[in-house]
């Protein structure tokens, strides 16, 4: 059905049960209206402050999508994390850029890291195609547990306890920041702040309670975007290199599962915005 996906697959044990969950990666323009839809009422299950209008003109923007399935459901969704690649220059230095849009997977798979291989194993090989660019990672967070990921793949991220963004990589992103968000972006606190919500976590699942109040990634997270629960959103900003990623990442981002995925239309446009 859709010729350019490729699978990966998980087993996860939940008391007496095994979930088979398989990933798959698919050009947004293959994805059919019903899955859609169920991505959408899987996505307002966990946040408020959105509608469907304002889900689907953020879901058209992207290029692809993640879709984890239970194969043990009857292949129910139970995730996703929808994707932009592009090109970006800067003080005509050419650079990629791998935007992460709206991501959930259901919290009774949170134990699974599959999303989390996926993800890596993607960006692994966009960047195997385009090595000779650097690429960087483009996130939005409006959650600690998004946040949270930056620690467990990279080295060095932005922002991050105890360091100041490099001149560099700070134009790179307030460039991209403002060409996307405008006035809306602020680059001394890197948060956009919409005139109306597009959308924040249920309280129930933030995961803000006693478990979480003394995590040092997590409080470091609520002083830099003390109003996520309003639908602030912390732009961070890292750069993709094996040299940057930490070891369990890096054996992911080698992975090979999508090699060769890039439909060549995809890989065509990419390099026609280089010249």
């Amino acid at each position: 059905m859709f010729p350019y996906n490729r699978k990966l697959r998980y087993k996860l044990v939940d008391g007496m049960r095994q979930h088979l969950l398989r990933a798959e990666i698919i050009p947004i323009h293959q994805i059919s209206e019903l899955l859609i839809e169920e991505m959408y009422k899987t996505y307002i299950h966990y946040y408020s402050g959105t509608n469907r209008q304002i889900f689907r003109s953020d879901f058209n923007n992207k290029d692809f999508c993640i879709l984890i399935f239970n194969e043990n459901e009857d292949n129910a969704l139970v995730g996703f994390s929808a994707i932009s690649i592009y090109i970006e220059s800067v003080q005509n230095e050419n650079f990629g850029i791998i935007y992460s849009g709206d991501t959930i997977i259901k919290h009774q798979y949170w134990g699974s890291n599959i999303l989390i291989k996926a993800w890596l194993s993607f960006a692994g090989e966009v960047y195997r195609q385009f090595n000779f660019i650097p690429w960087y990672w483009l996130l939005l967070v409006k959650g600690h547990r998004t946040y949270r990921y930056l620690n467990l793949f990279f080295k060095d991220y932005y922002p991050r306890a105890g360091a100041n963004i490099p001149e560099n990589l700070r134009m790179k992103r307030d460039s991209i920041a403002f060409k996307s968000f405008g006035e809306c972006f602020n680059s001394n606190s890197a948060l956009i702040k919409f005139p109306e919500t597009k959308g924040y976590l249920k309280e129930e699942w933030n995961g803000i309670n006693e478990k979480t109040k003394d995590h040092k990634e997590v409080n470091f997270f609520k002083s830099q975007n003390p109003n996520f629960n309003s639908g602030d959103e912390l732009v961070c900003f890292s750069e993709i290199s094996p040299e940057n990623l930490k070891k369990k990442s890096l054996i992911m981002f080698n992975d090979n599962s999508y090699a060769k995925f890039l439909p060549v239309n995809f890989t065509q446009k990419l390099k026609k915005d280089l010249i």
